[in-house]
């Protein structure tokens, strides 16, 4: 059953002499099903990215070898090489562990979107109620 604030909502967004038929919520864990395909993806991506992330960072911050490498022609170590390099370069595998961490939670975010519409139907329309978003057909 919907509460007032919903029902409110649903009036709200009704035109003049536009009469509501019929409303419901969405059952969430229906919805959640289709996203299992898209975590159970996001295990070997979290996987194979924290596993090149760490080797790449541990070499990159934490390297004992002192070997003299070549930067703009002049030799130089990597503990000499400026920090905002090294923050660059490990800057790089932040999108790669946000599309881990989004694909993980899926299921969940879809569910906690899901949990905030509501359906409608009018004489003149069908609407999808979100949070943030109407749409209407």
């Amino acid at each position: 059953m919907l509460s007032p604030e919903q029902t409110q909502r649903i009036q709200k967004k009704l035109d003049l002499n536009e009469q509501l038929l019929w409303c419901a919520k969405p059952i969430p864990r229906a919805f959640t099903k289709t996203t299992i395909s898209t975590m159970i993806f996001g295990i070997p991506w979290c996987a194979i990215t924290s596993v090149v992330a760490g080797a790449f960072l541990n070499s990159l911050w934490f390297s004992e070898a002192n070997e003299p490498i070549t930067v703009n022609g002049t030799k130089t170590t990597m503990d000499a090489l400026s920090i905002w390099i090294k923050l660059g370069m490990s800057a790089f595998f932040v999108p790669f562990i946000a599309i881990g961490i989004a694909t993980l939670f899926a299921p969940l975010w879809k569910r906690i979107s899901m949990s905030g519409q509501i359906y409608a139907v009018t004489t003149k329309r069908a609407m999808c109620i979100g949070r943030i978003i109407t749409k209407s057909w």
